[in-house]
């Protein structure tokens, strides 16, 4: 073919070229958004953005230089699949994002790594479709609800009491996150679908070994190659989920397999009981049953607005997958948190004890009333969540541009607030690397900002089962110190006098090696 200018070409080069041009195009069309509003940040590399230096010194790293050098906020490219993303740790501007303009950042942004049924629950949901679910789900967590709860929690924290005793008894260290992980999924499934999982009391409980092995951490080779890929195009992690389901989805599909039908099989069950002619409905409901009360089919479900209290079947499974999901995981790392930051500090541990000894008086369990005056284990608590928190970001859509004090927020653009990250700020914590609970003492709690204090997040996206997740741990800690003090010894890990190492692993800290701690139990 004759080009003027050029001469005789290829029309294969010219077809070529033009493939390229218009992957180029396809590859940078959302790049220099943050230029033209302004927002400052690092200059992306054509095509790759922000991969080499993220791939050679980790998002940490990269996270700590970038604000150094162009502030609080700043806007970076790459981080999501063909998105802006702004980062950013101010207080003032993270007060507008996640409480006063609510409505314009409802939505998370997250990559679409699994087809678990899981993505219908509340923590994945966005729009109306949160909202429906959010106005479901948060009547089961109101103080009647917790107060009907107790029971099951008391019955939970004094097996697991018992099975560190056995431990104890036979000269065994304590694994922290797999007793916590007991603990913690014992207690939801019995809130949650009146249902014994054995975890505590059977070495071999299935339950107990599906609950451990839900989540594929670290990524399969595979699943980072279609993640790399799907950072271009999308839907190459669709088709790597749909055909190569076994290597890519971040959920095992065994373990999804099997919650699933723990769950269909309760459903079923409970359906099956309200059939029955002479049913009346138990005084004490589980979630389950609350979700079924508003469940509608799924051609009514169509047609559902933003302000009605009604879930699809999909979304009741959804739900209630995510439930054992984030009480397993979340509260468990919570727990192994505080326990390990307990050890390490003995003179903190000795005044929690005097505290739960001054409220149980005896009492082989508390009563709910018990727990408001546990203040100390309050602070305690909060501390370990603020030096671990269990999840390391929260994300937010911006579903318009908006102005907050001079600074423009365009359409479209994902905010990326890295909890871990501003909990460690010594601007908004004075030396925050100390455990110090005294920071969240009644006098002291004023002298910090809310909003960057981010465990459970912030705003009406924050965890909806906080209220439970706290009388989780204040239960269990109240029986556990009790009856004993954990330590650090020569044999535990990490040894006495030394620290556990943190990775960072798909956005989550895991322990180098993992904690094991010993007892001591206390003379009455």
């Amino acid at each position: 073919m004759y080009v003027p200018l050029l001469g005789e070409v290829s029309l294969w080069l010219l077809v070529l070229v033009g493939l390229l041009s218009a992957f180029y195009f396809y590859a940078t069309s959302f790049v220099g958004v943050f230029k033209a509003f302004g927002i400052p940040g690092p200059a992306p590399w054509p095509i790759i953005n922000h991969l080499p230096e993220l791939r050679k010194h980790g998002l940490s790293k990269m996270l700590d230089e970038w604000r150094l050098k162009y502030g609080n906020s700043y806007g970076i490219y790459g981080m999501f699949p063909r998105c802006p993303t702004l980062v950013t740790y101010d207080a003032k501007l993270l007060e507008h994002i996640m409480v006063k303009d609510f409505s314009n950042f409802v939505d998370r942004v997250g990559r679409n790594t699994s087809l678990s049924v899981v993505v219908e629950g509340l923590f994945f949901l966005n729009g109306d479709y949160w909202r429906r679910s959010r106005r479901v789900m948060s009547p089961m967590f109101t103080v009647e609800r917790l107060k009907q709860m107790l029971y099951h929690v008391n019955t939970s924290a004094a097996l697991l009491l018992e099975l560190i005793k056995k431990y104890k008894a036979q000269g065994k260290l304590i694994p922290l996150k797999v007793t916590a992980g007991k603990y913690t999924s014992d207690v939801v499934v019995r809130v949650g679908f009146s249902i014994d999982s054995k975890a505590l009391t059977d070495d071999n409980s299935e339950f107990s070994y599906n609950i451990n092995n839900f989540i594929r951490i670290p990524a399969t080779r595979l699943q980072d190659i279609l993640r790399s890929i799907g950072e271009f195009f999308p839907p190459a992690m669709i088709f790597g989920l749909k055909y190569f389901n076994e290597q890519v989805d971040a959920i095992l599909p065994e373990t999804n397999n099997y919650f699933l039908n723990l769950i269909k099989d309760s459903i079923d069950r409970k359906l099956q009981e309200r059939s029955k002619p002479d049913f009346k409905k138990p005084s004490h409901v589980d979630m389950l049953d609350m979700l079924l009360d508003a469940e509608v089919d799924d051609q009514t479900g169509k047609h559902l607005k933003a302000d009605d209290r009604k879930v699809t079947r999909n979304e009741v499974i959804g739900n209630s997958a995510i439930l054992i999901l984030a009480a397993y995981e979340t509260t468990s790392t919570a727990l192994t948190s505080i326990l390990y930051l307990l050890a390490r500090h003995p003179d903190i541990q000795d005044k929690l004890i005097e505290e739960v000894d001054e409220v149980m008086q005896g009492q082989t369990t508390p009563r709910y009333e018990d727990l408001s005056k546990l203040v100390y284990m309050t602070q305690v608590i909060y501390e370990s969540l603020r030096m671990f928190p269990p999840s390391p970001d929260i994300t937010r859509r911006a579903l318009e541009t908006r102005t907050y004090n001079g600074f423009t927020i365009p359409k479209g653009v994902t905010i990326f607030i890295p909890i871990y990250k501003i909990v460690k700020d010594p601007h908004y914590f004075p030396d925050p690397y100390k455990f110090d609970p005294e920071r969240f003492s009644p006098q002291r709690k004023s002298e910090i900002d809310p909003v960057t204090f981010l465990p459970f997040g912030f705003g009406r996206r924050q965890c909806v089962a906080k209220r439970l997740a706290l009388m989780e741990l204040k239960v269990v800690l109240c029986l556990l110190l009790s009856n004993m003090r954990f330590i650090q010894t020569e044999r535990t890990e990490p040894k006495i006098g030394t620290e556990c190492e943190y990775l960072h692993i798909d956005g989550f800290f895991v322990p180098k090696k993992a904690i094991e701690l010993d007892v001591v139990i206390r003379e009455k």
